[in-house]
C-alpha cells in the first residue's frame, strides 16, 4: 500500500466516528487508550510480596471485543513463595532466607485493561484495579491500585 493511500486511511480514521467505521468498510481508531494502556507496561514493585518479580506486558496493536466492552489484552507474570496450587494468599517476600525455605514458583496470568487504558481486571476477582497516577491525591506514586488496598509500583527504568 502506497503512502498516499495509508495517509489517506489514517485520516478517513479520524474524520469519521468510531461507531460509524465499520460502516464506512473502516476499522475504528483506537484512540487515546491504547496509549494510556501502555503506562501499564513494565515492572513492578508488590507491597505484600517484597523482591518478587512483577512483570506486564500489554498488547495494543487492537482492541479486543467482549460482552462486557472493548479491551486490550495484559499479560501478567511473576514469581512467589511456595509451591504451586498455593493460592494467592501468601504475602511473603522473596527474600534469600525465604526461597531457600519454601521455594520459588513461577506464574502468569492475562487481563483486560479497559479501552480507556484506566481499569485492569483478570476475571477473577482478585487482580481488579485501576491506574493510580504519580502525585494523584498527593501521594507521590505510580502504578495499580488493587481493590484489596494493595498496590504496585511502577518501576521507573534507569533512562529516566
Amino acid at each position: 500500500m502506497s503512502r498516499r493511500c495509508l495517509a489517506a486511511n489514517a485520516l478517513a480514521l479520524l474524520a469519521v466516528p468510531n461507531r460509524d467505521a465499520f460502516a464506512a468498510g473502516l476499522r475504528p481508531a483506537l484512540g487515546p487508550g491504547r496509549f494510556r494502556a501502555t503506562r501499564f507496561e513494565g515492572e513492578y514493585s508488590d507491597l505484600l510480596h517484597p523482591l518478587c518479580d512483577r512483570k506486564i506486558a500489554v498488547d495494543t496493536s487492537a482492541l479486543k471485543q467482549s460482552g462486557g466492552g472493548d479491551y486490550f489484552l495484559a499479560t501478567f507474570s511473576g514469581n512467589d513463595i511456595g509451591p504451586p496450587g498455593v493460592g494467592n494468599v501468601v504475602r511473603a517476600s522473596c527474600d534469600a532466607e525465604s526461597v531457600s525455605r519454601y521455594g520459588l514458583r513461577d506464574w502468569s496470568f492475562e487481563a483486560r485493561i479497559s479501552r480507556d487504558g484506566e481499569q485492569v481486571d483478570a476475571g477473577d476477582g482478585v487482580h481488579v484495579g485501576r491506574w493510580h497516577p504519580r502525585a494523584a491525591d498527593g501521594e507521590a506514586w505510580e502504578g495499580i491500585r488493587w481493590k484489596d488496598g494493595n498496590r504496585w509500583l511502577l518501576e521507573q527504568q534507569a533512562a529516566e
